[in-house]
């Protein structure tokens, strides 16, 4: 709980040692730069997905009905 609070800089008026060392800044930096990116992600990720299966629908749809068509040239030449 504190490294969370500590990344969302809920920091304390007099900040421990560990915070102040050099080694544990590029930790919290990058923390708060996966955490911000993190919804875009989601969101990213959210907007392939429903693309993909608008596309795929419309692929699919349109294969079914060529399917159709060939399926009433061949029993019609069948028939005759």
């Amino acid at each position: 709980m504190t490294f969370f609070a500590f990344t969302y800089g809920e920091v304390q008026e007099n900040p421990t040692k560990e915070y102040q060392s050099l080694l544990f800044q590029p930790v919290v930096y990058q923390s708060v730069v996966v955490a911000d990116f993190i919804p875009l992600i989601m969101i990213a990720v959210v907007i392939i997905i429903i693309v993909s299966v608008i596309v795929g629908s419309i692929i699919t749809n349109s294969m079914a009905k060529d399917a159709e068509k060939d399926a009433i040239l061949y029993l019609s030449s069948k028939i005759n």
